[in-house]
Parts: C-alpha cells; sequence; structure tokens
C-alpha cells in the first residue's frame, strides 16, 4: 500500500473532487482507477473506440466498461472511427478531449485526469527537442487547467508493481511495441540505448526537464511583461503591435521568436521585412495572420473575427439618426426597389457619391484608411445592383433617411 500513500500526500485535496477519469483500458489508467476508487475519490470512467484496432478495440471498449461496473461507477463510451496516418495522434487527441471537456460541464465534474505518469513526462520532453521546440514551447505532462495527472511523479515500474500485488488485470495495446510512432522509437530504442551506458539517465532526465519546466514559466512571465508592453487588445484576439518597439528589441530575431512562440515557429526574417512594408502586406504563424499597417503590426485570428450575417428591418421606424448604434442603419425605404441583401463586399462593389460619380468600395476604404483586419469583415447591403450601404462607414444618398417620416426603415445588422 506504499504507492496508495504516496498517491494522497502527492494529491492532497483530490478527495473533494469528482473526477472524469479517461481509461484507455491499460496498465495506467487501471491503475490510476483502482488508487481513486481505494482513496474514496468520486469518479467516473470515459473510455474512446477508435476503431482502429479492430476485435482488440472492442476488447479494449469491454474491459472498460466492466472496471466501470466492478468501481460502480458512471461509464462514458463514444465510437470515433478515425483512419491510420499522418496527424492521427493529435486528430485523436482533439475527439477526446473535446468530448471529455463536454462530460465535464454536463455531469458537473470537477477535473479530467489522465494516467500519464513520469516516464511518459520524460519522453515527451524528449520529442518535444527532437522537434525543435522553442524553449517557451516546451511543456513535459503537468497539470494544465482541468486537465491533472495524479500519478505524474510515479515510474511505470512503479504502477507495474502495485498492479501485480494487488491483483489487477489490464489490456495490453500491442501498437505500443510498434515503432511506427515516434514516441514508441524514443521509448523502446532511445532511452534503452542510453540508459545502457548511463544507468541512471532517466533520473538526470527527470531533473533536466523540472529546470527546464521552471525556466520556461520564468521566460513566460517576462515574455508576458514584453508582450503588454508593445501590444493592445481590442477585441477578438486582435492585437496592435507597436513596430517602433520591437525594432529596438535587441537581438530582434531572438527576441521576435519568444514574443511569438506561444503561437507556433515564427519566420523571423519574414516578420521583420514587414517593418518597412506597404501597408495591407501579411504573414501568416499558425492560426494568426500579421499585418503591416500604418506604424503597427496587426495581429489576428481571422477565424474568430465573424462579419455581419444577418439582418432585420423595422418599417415605419420613428428612431431618429442620433440614436443609432453602430450596428444600426436608417433608410427612406420608400426607395427600395428589390429585396435587401447582406453581404461581403467585394472587388466589384461600387458606391455612388453625393457630388455625383461612382467609387469602388475597395478604394473607398484604402482611403478612409479601414485596416486590412477591419477590411476582410466589412460588409454591404445591396439593392439589386445598388449599394446601399457600407455598415458602419456609408449610405447611398438617395437613401438618405426621411425627416420625421414614418416611412423610414430602420436596419439592424447581426
Amino acid at each position: 500500500m506504499k504507492l496508495l500513500a504516496q498517491f494522497l500526500e502527492q494529491n492532497a485535496g483530490l478527495e473533494q473532487a469528482k473526477i472524469l477519469l479517461a481509461f484507455s483500458s491499460g496498465l495506467d489508467s487501471r491503475v490510476l482507477a483502482n488508487l481513486l476508487y481505494s482513496a474514496q475519490i468520486e469518479f467516473q470512467i470515459a473510455h474512446v473506440n477508435y476503431q482502429l484496432r479492430g476485435d482488440d478495440s472492442e476488447l479494449d471498449a469491454a474491459f472498460a466498461r466492466d472496471c466501470a461496473a466492478q468501481y460502480n461507477v458512471p461509464f462514458h463510451y463514444l465510437e470515433a472511427p478515425i483512419s491510420k496516418g499522418p496527424g492521427i495522434q493529435e486528430k485523436a487527441r482533439s475527439i477526446r478531449y473535446e468530448w471529455f471537456q463536454s462530460l465535464l460541464s454536463e455531469n458537473q465534474l470537477t477535473y479530467i485526469a489522465t494516467a500519464h505518469h513520469l516516464d511518459d513526462a520524460i519522453e515527451t520532453g524528449l520529442i518535444h527537442w527532437f522537434r525543435g521546440m522553442h524553449l517557451m514551447q516546451f511543456k513535459s505532462l503537468s497539470n494544465q487547467g482541468v486537465v491533472i495527472r495524479p500519478l505524474i511523479t510515479f515510474r511505470k515500474k512503479d504502477l507495474l508493481l502495485y498492479a501485480r500485488e494487488n491483483g489487477l488485470k489490464w489490456r495490453e495495446d500491442v501498437s505500443n511495441q510498434s515503432n511506427d510512432y515516434l514516441r514508441n522509437i524514443v521509448r523502446n530504442q532511445v532511452i534503452p540505448a542510453v540508459e545502457a551506458n548511463l544507468p541512471d539517465a532517466q533520473k538526470r532526465l527527470k531533473y533536466s526537464i523540472g529546470s527546464l519546466n521552471a525556466s520556461a514559466l520564468l521566460l513566460e512571465d517576462y515574455r508576458n511583461l514584453l508582450w503588454n508592453d508593445i501590444a493592445k487588445q481590442k477585441e477578438n484576439e486582435v492585437w496592435y503591435l507597436d513596430i517602433l518597439k520591437l525594432s529596438k528589441l535587441q537581438p530582434n530575431k531572438a527576441y521576435l521568436e519568444l514574443l511569438f512562440s506561444p503561437y507556433g515557429i515564427v519566420d523571423t526574417t519574414a516578420l521583420v521585412s514587414l517593418y518597412a512594408a506597404e501597408n495591407g502586406k501579411y504573414i501568416t504563424l499558425g492560426d494568426y495572420t500579421l499585418f503591416k499597417f500604418e506604424g503597427d503590426l496587426i495581429f489576428a485570428n481571422l477565424n474568430l473575427l465573424t462579419p455581419y450575417k444577418r439582418f432585420e428591418i423595422v418599417k415605419n421606424s420613428n428612431r431618429k439618426e442620433t440614436e443609432l448604434d453602430p450596428n444600426e442603419i436608417l433608410i427612406n425605404g420608400l426607395v427600395v426597389k428589390h429585396s435587401l441583401q447582406l453581404r461581403l463586399w467585394n472587388s466589384e462593389d461600387v458606391i455612388y457619391l453625393e457630388k455625383g460619380g461612382t467609387k469602388k468600395v475597395s478604394k473607398f476604404l484604402r482611403d478612409l484608411k479601414i485596416n486590412p483586419v477591419d477590411k476582410k469583415r466589412m460588409v454591404v447591403i445591396k439593392d439589386g445592383e445598388e449599394t446601399v450601404s457600407v455598415v458602419g462607414h456609408y449610405l447611398h444618398p438617395d437613401y438618405l433617411p426621411l425627416d420625421k417620416d414614418p416611412l423610414n426603415w430602420l436596419i439592424r445588422c447581426y
């Protein structure tokens, strides 16, 4: 029972939690389930079947269900067939964690617990370095938000000994012996080869990874101070980065790698070229885009920036123009000829000027010095071929609302 005592000591306070246990049916999750049960910690079991290993996948699922029945805890099951190929592990991880999060809220649970142990943390650390990650992107397996890893201080051999002492059964995943995946190569070949010449290699790696994690946390604090100095958040993951302040950081490329490390590996040469580029020039960084605009680099996740997608019309409105919100337009309803349409602007759209003549919407927005991010989500209201409005910036002179006339229409965009 030595391991149980250590488990309770190193996870003090967990007795008050309600745990969702990610259960694979392997040794590690079987041991964690037994420890939670023995410690009288409330938990539920969740198992995902990716149907990758034929009958073995079905037997794993049946074993997980039986274990939940043995411990008399709720059982959650998801069938999520996926195909083998590049990125399969990331895809599987995304599927299960999205499901786990939904179970967490639906069942009012406190944490998602995974059975990762110290050997997993060492393997993960080595894989990060082999892939050439920046120190700020280096994360060994540790507790992160609602995801906890109660076994992270224990060695695999400790779990195996506990399982044998307590007569526990588990399912072996034969794919763990295959060297088709980088993690298995590290586990089955790299670490044993090093240990053959350096028997205490795992102990040394544990120290190194702990030190790197601590350094990464310190560096993260410094990075956040720098970011707050040169950037201001506007909304929806949009920042304006001061180019002058960025350029003064020396050595510049090292600082840029630090500042943008949470978002992926940055092409620092391309980024520096934006300092003196024309307005609208950009580079991409993962899901984000960096645009040059005036004295700033606008940093935005365009996937999160949604334009207006629908509108409603309130006819015979008595609202005044001075009372309108930014998403509202007041027009003379008498001149509308067709069904009004709302859509993103395009290069063919033109507006009619009050003094006569026309202008391309693209030139109109450029003249207004609308930044590239706002420009990409700009919408127009069309009446047939006529551009009635560039929402928030323009109204066709023929559609100007009538003074004190109940025939005006109020258009509210969403």
